[in-house]
Parts: C-alpha cells; structure tokens; sequence
C-alpha cells in the first residue's frame, strides 16, 4: 500500500443502510396512511383528524425522498486527507488540519456525529445554505460545536474514521 492511500480516508453512501431507512420511511408512511384509513374511515372529519396522519405521512414520505436522493449520490461523501477533512454534502470545502482545534465525538437524539472545533467558525459557517446554518445554529445554541459530520448512512463508519484521526491526528482528538 502506498504511503498516499495510508493517508486517505474517503466515506461514501452505503447503499444498504440507505436501503433500509428508505424502508422504514415508507412504511412509517403507509402505517401513518393505513392509521387514518382505519380508525376514520374515507370520510371527511374534522381538520384534526387530517393532521392525524397528513402530519406522520408527510415527514415520512420527506425521509423516504431524502433517502432515494442519498442512495443515487456518487463520489466521496466525506474525504480525510493529507490536506484536512472535507464534508462534500455541506460544501464547507476542505477544512486544512492546521485549523482544527479539536475533534470529537457527539450524540443527539440517539445519532452520533464528529464534531470539528475550527479557529474561525464563522469562516466556514458563512459557506453554508440557510437549512445547515440552521442546523448549526442550532447546535451552538446546545454547547456543541458548530461543524457536525454525520455519518449515518456512510461507509466507513464513525468508529472507523475516528480511529483513523486517532492514530494519524492523535493531537486533535
């Protein structure tokens, strides 16, 4: 193995985890669909019992669509190499490792993510659409900091590329 590709790490979408959250979105939706068919039969009622399964079969249906756009995404998702780390799915651009202060590890609701400590947050917050500024926004507002890499429907996985960081960036970590 080359020295180069001992240096690099590129995660790319698994189609399988895909696969099974499109599933599970999808049934989410005809549950959600199947609720309202059930207990209120095709009659019109009043507009709360709409929002009883419009609500779910909505949401669902949004992550079931999010899921098919990821499983026809191409190239690397994530990429860590000799020039820093790189989030194509938040075109933050690469984040060099002298900017890095520090990586760590971060849960909410259940879903872990890497969380980047840069000098100038603001330097690459700017760079972000309104929806992940949000987002981050958001998690500044809950002490964490505000570039959050998740890595949920990636391959490798989390525990993977943290051990990539600990062994070649022990000093960030």
């Amino acid at each position: 193995m080359d020295s180069a590709a001992a240096e690099c790490m590129e995660c790319r979408i698994s189609r399988s985890r895909v696969r099974t959250t499109a599933k599970m979105a999808a049934l989410w939706t005809l549950a959600a669909f199947g609720h309202y068919l059930t207990l209120f039969g095709l009659v019109l009622g009043p507009p709360l019992k709409w929002v009883g399964w419009i609500v779910p079969a909505f949401l669902y249906g949004i992550a079931a669509v999010v899921c098919l756009r990821s499983y026809f995404q191409k190239g690397p998702q994530v990429v860590l190499n000799r020039e820093g780390i790189e989030d194509t799915r938040q075109a933050l651009g690469v984040i060099p490792w002298k900017e890095i202060r520090r990586f760590s590890i971060h849960s909410l609701h259940d879903v872990e993510f890497l969380s980047v400590e840069v000098a100038d947050p603001d330097k690459y917050l700017s760079q972000l659409t309104w929806w992940n500024r949000f987002g981050s926004t958001s998690l500044v507002k809950k002490g964490f900091p505000a570039i959050a890499i998740s890595f949920v429907h990636l391959d490798p996985s989390l525990d993977e590329v943290w051990q990539f960081l600990c062994e070649r960036h022990p000093d960030l970590t």
